[in-house]
């Protein structure tokens, strides 16, 4: 194989944007300071991290419809059909695919829905305590002490999701052979050709349409929370 041949094969292509990335991590910080702070006690930054990923998701959601390609639900939406599959070729190596695969599409919706429930049910919690979330008030002390409840079911359940994400991405990373935490961090990835020129053919949005994505969630939080 000639220098430029295997220059060629090395390139990467570009599969993830910079605001789908931002996400990713500020809401990877996020969730881990609502931990951090919760089980602390420190109650009103933990609201302040809870409003934030409430913020973050809705962004994402509304950037799932407008955003990039590769960051749109229809995009990687799976079918059951397709899941299954995953799932019997789990222990397949060096199948390479352009952002999530079916089963990543699949947990990526969960931990969306998820990570927007229950900072959602957060805002009308109460400790029992000192602390009572900006909705509190709109319910009885009754429903205000079962959303409690709820919420914690969920956060221990949205904690557990994270946990077997991580585990999911070191499987992949470590047996696979599929490194998808850098691509998550420099937008780019090593392809095969076929992959590689259905990357070239995607889409990716301006990032001012993400700002403009940001702002809208920001205002959306604000009203709910005013």
């Amino acid at each position: 194989m000639d220098k430029k041949t295997a220059s060629d094969n090395n390139e990467k292509s570009r599969i993830w944007d910079l605001p789908t990335r931002c996400f990713h991590w500020v809401l990877a910080i996020c969730f881990v300071g609502a931990v951090v702070s919760g089980d602390n006690g420190f109650m009103q930054v933990h609201l302040i991290f809870g409003i934030s990923i409430f913020t973050l998701v809705l962004f994402r959601l509304m950037w799932g419809f407008c955003g990039s390609d590769s960051s749109k639900f229809k995009k990687f939406l799976p079918k059951a059909k397709d899941i299954w599959c995953c799932l019997i070729n789990i222990r397949q190596k060096n199948k390479p695919h352009i952002g999530h695969d079916a089963l990543g599409g699949f947990a990526t919706c969960v931990m969306v829905v998820m990570l927007f429930v229950t900072p959602a049910l957060g805002m009308f919690a109460n400790d029992d305590i000192l602390f009572e979330g900006p909705l509190a008030e709109l319910v009885s002390q009754q429903a205000s002490n079962y959303l409690s409840f709820l919420h914690e079911i969920a956060a221990k359940a949205t904690l557990i999701l994270i946990g077997v994400h991580i585990a999911a991405v070191l499987f992949y990373w470590s047996y696979k052979k599929d490194n998808i935490i850098t691509p998550m961090i420099t937008g780019r990835k090593a392809l095969p050709p076929l992959l590689k020129k259905q990357a070239s053919q995607m889409r990716f949005v301006s990032s001012k349409i993400a700002i403009m994505c940001l702002i809208g969630a920001m205002v959306i939080a604000g009203i709910i929370l005013v």
